[in-house]
């Protein structure tokens, strides 16, 4: 279940709650797939996932995700960026 996904220019970020016994790796395949029926994407041929434990490592990781268009001096405040969405 997504609980946040921002796209930049050239890239995508999703925090997202994945049950442990999911494989990561095929999850995001089939993500891709599903995006690439869609829109016509050029996708990198990895991935950089994480396991996320606990409460403090979320709010660093969202707090990361979210900060990118600022960082790339797309907008000065990350509620700004236009191409984001939370859960």
């Amino acid at each position: 279940m997504p609980l946040l996904l921002l796209a930049m220019p050239d890239h995508v970020h999703m925090l997202a709650r994945i049950p442990r016994e999911e494989d990561i790796g095929k999850l995001i395949g089939r993500f891709k797939r599903i995006v690439s029926h869609e829109l016509p994407t050029a996708w990198q041929s990895d991935a950089f996932d994480h396991r996320i434990r606990g409460h403090d490592q979320h709010l660093a990781k969202r707090a990361y995700i979210l900060l990118n268009p600022v960082r790339a001096k797309l907008v000065e405040r990350s509620e700004d960026w236009p191409f984001q969405k939370s859960w």
